[in-house]
């Protein structure tokens, strides 16, 4: 719904990724209370001379206590950006840093030698804190900015962008977090 509503607005240019969490005990997705498939996704505007391409993965390391196995998403718009999004760790914070320095030193550092460096933004549920014990510092790189709703959710760019918008949005206590609309050129 979403994504028709967008691409409205944007006249058809937005695409969309979704991957679901592995449940580790049944292998199979895990499930919402309405027996839809949960997990993350991805909603991006991508200029009609842009190619978009999209890669996902799991974590090598997850937490051993959670079934919910951690996922990551990123749409890639070739020569323009890189696109992605995360979920991880929520009850075992070294997990939880493990997953994150992966993800920015190792996912995304691989997908930008394989398909070619543009900048990129990544936002999503760390269930990290900016400046308070779980930190989310030591796996920011130095040449990255982060935003942030105050408690676990984060937006991490390359300081190739510029934030032109940033608003909190009321998710009228239909999750755990509120929403983050941030536009960036």
């Amino acid at each position: 719904t979403l994504e028709r509503a967008l691409a409205d607005v944007r006249r058809g240019e937005v695409t969309s990724a979704f991957i679901a969490a592995p449940d580790r005990p049944s292998r199979e997705p895990t499930r919402c209370r309405d027996g839809q498939e949960y997990g993350i996704g991805l909603l991006a505007y991508i200029p009609a001379t842009a190619e978009g391409h999209t890669y996902r993965g799991a974590y090598p390391m997850q937490d051993p206590t959670d079934p919910e196995e951690r996922v990551w998403l990123c749409l890639h718009a070739t020569n323009r950006f890189h696109a992605c999004t995360t979920h991880l760790a929520s009850q075992n914070s070294p997990v939880a840093q493990a997953q994150c320095r992966h993800l920015l030193t190792v996912t995304i550092p691989g997908l930008q030698t394989r398909h070619g460096y543009d900048p990129t933004v990544v936002a999503g549920d760390f269930n990290l804190r900016y400046g308070a014990a779980p930190d989310l510092r030591p796996c920011v790189p130095d040449d990255w900015f982060r935003l942030g709703d105050g408690g676990l959710q984060h937006i991490l760019a390359t300081d190739d962008f510029t934030v032109r918008f940033t608003r909190w949005i009321d998710m009228r206590k239909t999750t755990d977090h509120p929403g983050l609309f941030v536009t960036f050129e």
